[in-house]
């Protein structure tokens, strides 16, 4: 048997504009967007401006026994459920089908709300974005997904972006140990990214340290042989954050072994062993440095004279003789050597005795006491001596020495002199030749003992002989 049920549809007499809501009652557009949902008591239906809220009891109005008519009073048809109610005319066979998700809900209802994601800003420093929930909802009796967006805000005044490598430190001066250093960054300011400078303090250490070097002086010794000193510079360095000048020593060497740092003039040619030297010696006395003091150092040169001739000394009187001969005077003597008396250059001299102890035991003396030598030098040819005398004439005698006793040599005798011949150099005299007791001479005396004898008591006999 079949059932027709039939359905009242009623209208409202005044229709809302598409997506009301309590909070925008003006019309959105297409409420099929996922906008904002219909109030209560509405639902998203098509309608004759096209898809908007109208009442849930309101049906699209078909004709009676037309099919498919929506929700009115209709006489015959097939009938089904219109967008707002149930269909006038149609026949449901069978029993009532299983309610789907949407069965019983209005077009647009939300099924599952899903979260929002995050918020899409379209740089890093806009503060308004967007962000997007994906919702479960009912559209056209079936459960679908829909986009819903909606605006999101944030907080990015002040943020930076981009932070800037920091410059080098900058210093106000040289020794100044606090300073600044400064970078670019990119930094959100009214939403817009824009660079603005950080600064920040920085710090160093320049206790010490040298800004200007200067050389040092000449090294300074306290004499001029010791081998270390001392030089200094200036150099302006950093103390306490502030430049300073600093005097900075250091120790000096040198080498001063065998320098000279004195040097006389040569002294006179001299150091001749006789008036026939011409090749002498200059001497000098150098102050050189030994082992780092000063040292006094003897220097000579060979040097050449001329030849002195004859040479006068208070009581002395000498000069270089040849083979040639020659003739020495003084107050008093003189001394004559013939030619051939030498064999070879010798000084040759004169002078007063009178002041050498002699044995002269036994004579009277007329004059003075005068050698002329060297002492004991033997003539080839005998030498002539004139001696002045003060004495009897007759008895003035000319003595020589001979070994340690004066000899009587005679001699020719004038007013005032006597003169002889001599053939060894030696002392000579005058005195009296005629009464005079020169000592005997023991060295031709020989002693022989013949015979010796021991007479009682006490006797002692003597036997010798002797040759004259």
């Amino acid at each position: 048997m079949l059932r027709i049920r039939w359905a009242m549809v009623f209208f409202s007499v005044g229709v809302l504009a598409a997506c009301d809501t309590a909070e925008n009652p003006e019309p959105t557009g297409d409420c099929r967007n996922g906008a904002p949902l219909c109030i209560d008591g509405f639902s998203c239906q098509q309608g004759g401006s096209g898809w908007e809220c109208l009442p849930d009891a309101q049906g699209a109005g078909g004709a009676a026994g037309e099919p498919g008519g929506g929700g009115g009073q209709g006489t015959g048809g097939a009938g089904g459920l219109g967008a707002g109610g149930l269909g006038a005319g149609g026949e449901v066979v069978g029993g009532t089908p299983e309610p789907g998700p949407c069965d019983g809900h209005p077009e647009g209802h939300v099924l599952e709300a899903g979260m929002f994601d995050a918020c899409r800003f379209d740089d890093d420093c806009v503060e308004v974005g967007e962000q997007t929930r994906t919702q479960r909802i009912c559209r056209d009796g079936a459960p679908v997904d829909a986009p819903q967006n909606q605006a999101c805000e944030r907080e990015t005044d002040g943020q930076v972006q981009r932070a800037g490598e920091y410059e080098e430190c900058v210093y106000p001066a040289d020794c100044v140990e606090a300073g600044e250093q400064t970078r670019i960054n990119g930094v959100c300011r009214d939403g817009i990214l824009v660079d603005e400078m950080e600064s920040q303090a920085c710090a160093r250490e320049t206790d010490g340290q040298i800004l200007v070097q200067g050389t040092f002086g000449e090294c300074a010794y306290a004499d001029d042989c010791i081998q270390v000193g001392a030089q200094s510079r200036t150099q302006t360095l950093c103390r306490d954050g502030v430049a300073v000048d600093e005097i900075e020593p250091q120790a000096c060497a040198r080498e001063t072994e065998g320098l000279i740092v004195a040097q006389p003039e040569f002294g006179p040619c001299g150091a001749f062993e006789d008036l026939c030297d011409l090749e002498g010696e200059a001497r000098r006395t150098n102050t050189v440095c030994r082992e780092g003091a000063p040292t006094d150092v003897d220097e000579s040169e060979v040097c050449q004279r001329a030849d002195p001739g004859v040479v006068v000394d208070g009581d002395r009187v000498s000069q270089c003789m040849t083979p040639l001969g020659g003739t020495l005077e003084l107050a008093g003597a003189r001394l004559t050597l013939p030619p051939d008396a030498l064999d070879g250059p010798m000084e040759i001299y004169l002078q007063r005795a009178d002041d050498v102890p002699l044995d002269l035991d036994g004579l009277d003396i007329y004059s003075g006491v005068f050698e002329a030598g060297p002492a004991e030098t033997a003539l080839a040819v005998s030498a002539t001596v004139s001696v002045e005398y003060d004495g009897p004439r007759g008895r003035a005698t000319l003595f020589a020495e001979s070994g340690d006793d004066f000899r009587r040599l005679g001699g020719r005798v004038t007013a005032a002199e006597v003169e002889g011949e001599i053939d060894v150099l030696g002392r000579f005299l005058v005195a009296d030749g005629v009464n005079f007791r020169p000592p005997a001479d023991r060295a031709c005396v020989n002693f022989h003992t013949l015979e010796g004898r021991a007479e009682a008591p006490s006797t002692v006999a003597l036997f010798f002989s002797a040759d004259d």
